[in-house]
C-alpha cells in the first residue's frame, strides 16, 4: 500500500484532482490518499471518477485548522498558505502512517509509482535519512548568494515538490516542531517558503529521488 499527501485549498481543487486520476489511473497497487485543505472538503465533492476508483483504498479529507499558524511571505505570491501544511502533517495523518509520498497538486503521473515507491520507502526506512528528494540546484557561484542567506552549509538545495517522508523518524525527531522554529527564526529570509525551510534543516542531507518521480 502507497501513501500519498495532498495540501491544498480551493484555487488548487481541479489540479489536485487532475493528479490523483492520474495517479490511480497508472497505478498497480492499491493507494491511500490524505488531503489536508484549507476551507475543508467532504467526500460528496470529490469527483465520483476519484473515489470509485478500483485503485483507491482510502482517502482521508482533514480541514487545516491549526490556531495561530503562521505562513510567512505569501502575500502577492503564486501559492497559498497551503504550502506550508506539510510542515503540520502529524497533526493530521493517523498514528499507523510510518511514511508518505508528498505531492504538489500540479503534479502529473504518466506511469505507475507504486512499485518504485515500496522499494525506495525500504531503503529510506533502513537509512537516517529522513526524506528522499530531487536536488533541484547545485550550489556555484551564480547562486551561492542564496546558499549563503540560508546559513546552509550544503552543496545541494532540494525540490519539495515531490518527497518521500520517513513519517517514524518525523515523529521521533519532532521535526515539524524544529521545521517551525526554523521558519520563525529565518521567516525574512524564506523565498521559496516551506521549501527553503526544508533546506534550510536538511542542509543537504537528504536521499536523492531520481528524475522517474519528480522531472
Amino acid at each position: 500500500m502507497v501513501n500519498i499527501l495532498y495540501c491544498f485549498d480551493n484555487n488548487y481543487n481541479l489540479q489536485a484532482y487532475t493528479s490523483i486520476v492520474s495517479l490511480l489511473d497508472y497505478a498497480k497497487s492499491k493507494v491511500n490518499i490524505n488531503i489536508i485543505h484549507r476551507q475543508g472538503i467532504l467526500l460528496e465533492d470529490i469527483p465520483k471518477v476519484i473515489t470509485n476508483h478500483k485503485n483507491l483504498s482510502s482517502i482521508k479529507l482533514n480541514k487545516f485548522n491549526i490556531d495561530k499558524a503562521n505562513f510567512p511571505n505569501i502575500e502577492n505570491a503564486h501559492v497559498s498558505e497551503a504550502t506550508y501544511y506539510r510542515i503540520y502533517l502529524d497533526n493530521f495523518l493517523d498514528k499507523s502512517v510510518d511514511d508518505i509520498l508528498y505531492v504538489d497538486a500540479d503534479i502529473v503521473f504518466l506511469n505507475d509509482i507504486t512499485k518504485v515507491i515500496k522499494d525506495l520507502t525500504s531503503k529510506l526506512r533502513s537509512s537516517d535519512y529522513l526524506i528522499a528528494a530531487s536536488t533541484e540546484y547545485l550550489n556555484t557561484t551564480s547562486n551561492n548568494q542564496r546558499f549563503n542567506s540560508l546559513n546552509m552549509q550544503s552543496s545541494r538545495y532540494l525540490n519539495a515538490g515531490v518527497m518521500l517522508i520517513d513519517v517514524v523518524k518525523w515523529r521521533e525527531q519532532d521535526v515539524g516542531n524544529i521545521l517551525l522554529d526554523v521558519q520563525k527564526r529565518m521567516a525574512s529570509k524564506l523565498i521559496y517558503w516551506d521549501q527553503d525551510v526544508f533546506n534550510i534543516y536538511l542542509d543537504g542531507n537528504y536521499m536523492e529521488l531520481s528524475e522517474q518521480l519528480n522531472y
